[in-house]
């Protein structure tokens, strides 16, 4: 198990010297740069709490590929295996949590360790004899898949309002709405295959239409349930809940577009990277938009 993390270090260290950058300036430049962004958010947003946890959840969806699983499985019995994907996921959501901490979100933060735990016993990947049946229909296939993969997600939640309508805390319920568009954002990360694109009989611009509708039609229902606990607790804040069911419909629209603004490749560095400052600087994403919309006719033109 060292010698696994040695490599991803050495991995690391040759990715660096490949970009020009010493991996020691790399790695001080990357925490000074997290500190500050975190200090700032904090400092300036009053609404951080909701979508700072997220870019953690985020990367522990992000880096738990079912390719990069089945690799270590290979070499790896499964005690070692939970303890490497443990260790990553606890780096990750780490820092986190001690910012959320420090800025008296306790819950938060626990709830954070929480999910990065759940994330290790409950595979994304989950293959058995028994198919899990899904709330979604079969059009698009993202929802049944993805809902199969992160059940767990939902059943968290879900768990969570739960706690927050009897402590109290309405901040609790957005965190729940926003775990769920997280997770229902990273059924869209993959490219799927260009025969999936190609059976259906529309322009590219009517292809992303009913993509982009059906995700939100599927996103509101799961979502549903927490936003009628939210109401009936806290009904004057009707006006956070609509805020957050708009912020996250623009993200999955972002991530729909950026998907197929680069099919039948994968999201490459600079996408992600637009994403990413479309979180910290949401205006950007009105520019971002429209640019991964134009770029999707383009790619799709060629299968539609």
């Amino acid at each position: 198990m060292k010698h696994y993390f040695q490599l991803q270090l050495k991995r690391s260290n040759r990715y660096f010297k490949g970009l020009g950058i010493h991996p020691i300036l790399a790695y001080s430049g990357s925490c000074i740069l997290f500190v500050g962004i975190s200090i700032i958010l904090f400092n300036r947003f009053e609404n951080t709490a909701y979508f700072y946890p997220l870019i953690a959840v985020y990367y522990i969806f992000h880096f738990a590929s079912k390719e990069k699983n089945d690799f270590i499985h290979q070499i790896f019995n499964d005690k070692n295996f939970r303890k490497i994907r443990f260790i990553e996921h606890l780096i990750i959501v780490l820092p986190f949590a001690l910012f959320l901490t420090i800025y008296n979100q306790y819950i938060i933060g626990i709830s954070l360790i929480i999910i990065a735990i759940m994330a290790t016993y409950f595979p994304f990947h989950y293959q058995s004899g028994y198919t899990l049946p899904s709330p979604f229909y079969k059009y698009p296939f993202e929802f049944p898949s993805g809902f199969r993969k992160t059940f767990w997600v939902y059943l968290l939640a879900y768990i969570l309002t739960g706690i927050g309508i009897s402590v109290g805390n309405f901040n609790l319920g957005i965190f729940a709405m926003l775990i769920i568009f997280l997770s229902q954002i990273s059924y869209y990360y993959h490219p799927e295959n260009e025969h999936f694109v190609w059976i259906h009989q529309c322009t590219p611009r009517t292809f992303l239409r009913k993509k982009i509708s059906t995700a939100i039609l599927y996103c509101s229902l799961s979502v549903s349930p927490i936003i009628l606990l939210l109401i009936i607790m806290r009904p004057e804040f009707y006006y956070i809940i609509i805020i957050t069911m708009i912020i996250g419909y623009i993200y999955l629209i972002s991530i729909i577009l950026a998907k197929y603004s680069n099919y039948p490749l994968r999201m490459n560095i600079p996408q992600e990277l637009f994403i990413t400052l479309g979180v910290f600087f949401p205006p950007l994403l009105f520019f971002i938009i429209p640019f991964f919309y134009k770029q999707s006719i383009k790619k799709l033109s060629a299968y539609l």
